[in-house]
This record gives C-alpha cells, structure tokens and sequence, in this order.
C-alpha cells in the first residue's frame, strides 16, 4: 500500500523535529549540573526546579512524539491517536512554558508542527487508512 505524502511527511517532521529536541534538551539538563552560573540566570527566568521539571515534561511528550512516529511508519492502529494526544499535548505545554516565560517566539514552530499533525491526522481519509 502507497503511504499517502502527508503521512511520510509527518513521519520525517516528528523524527527531525522530536529528535533534536529530544538531544537538545538533554544537553541542557546536563549542562545544568556543571554550569555554576546557571544560579544567576535562574533568577530572571525560571527557577531551577521548574526549569528542570519543563525540561522533562517536553522530553515525556518528544518521546511519545518518537514512538508515534515509529507506529506510522507501521500503520498502527494507536500511533494516530498517539500523535494527536501528544500534539494536544504539546500545544498545552507550549502555553504554560509561554506564561511562564513571556517568549512565544521559540514557541511557534513546535505550535505550527503540532496544529498541522492534529489537523492532518484528522480527516476522515487518514482515519480511514489507520483503521484498516
């Protein structure tokens, strides 16, 4: 069976886009055990333990990103789901880590990613070929 371009296509972005961040964010997490200076730059942003607890909930929800990405590439019947409640997800902690840190700015790209992956995955063709 022929994958439909828009299919291989979130595939490509959740690999690209889940596995970059994924290593960004834990280079970060262990820089932040060797940096001494994170302490000053701690207090305009966030404090440490918040950062490090966003830091993780954005891993969980890159994780679950990856594995629904591996479940596409197989047609499973659950990675579908998977991606839209992980783009629910994701959407949601792109709004807290808005509030809390007042940039949307980084925020827009993971927000144009995950909207296109709800709305993709939703139309009625797509929900079709992942019931089969």
């Amino acid at each position: 069976m022929k994958r439909p371009g828009g299919v291989e296509a979130s595939i490509i972005l959740i690999f690209l886009f889940g596995g970059f961040s994924l290593l960004i964010f834990l280079v970060v997490l262990i820089m932040l055990g060797y940096y001494p200076g994170y302490d000053i730059i701690g207090e305009i942003v966030l404090s440490k333990i918040s950062f490090i607890t966003w830091a993780l909930v954005w891993m969980f929800v890159l994780i679950l990103l990856i594995v629904g990405g591996i479940g596409l590439i197989k047609y499973k019947k659950w990675a579908r789901k998977l991606v839209v409640y992980t783009s629910f997800a994701g959407i949601l902690a792109l709004v807290f880590s808005t509030l809390a840190t007042g940039s949307i700015v980084i925020g827009i790209i993971p927000l144009a990613l995950f909207a296109w992956l709800i709305l993709y995955f939703n139309k009625k063709e797509i929900i079709k070929l992942f019931k089969a």
